[in-house]
């Protein structure tokens, strides 16, 4: 708690690029190695299938179903 109450005190410090003397070109979206061209919520997986039944007789299925997709 005391800290929690210190840090509500402290002054945050803001550099900016003038005041490091950094090239420009270098930092920010110029010096950025990377850009995003698209941001997107992918939509939810589709497809899926729910077994039911026993326990025993959903794992046999379920077994079967691996093995015929060479997942097991």
């Amino acid at each position: 708690m005391k800290g929690v109450l210190r840090a509500r005190r402290e002054k945050i410090i803001t550099w900016r690029a003038k005041d490091l003397e950094i090239d420009k070109k270098r930092i920010g979206l110029d010096g950025s190695a990377t850009q995003v061209i698209k941001v997107f919520t992918p939509s939810p997986p589709s497809g899926g299938e729910i077994i039911s039944g026993e326990i025993p007789e959903i794992a046999e299925i379920l077994i079967k179903k691996l093995k015929e997709r060479k997942i097991i």
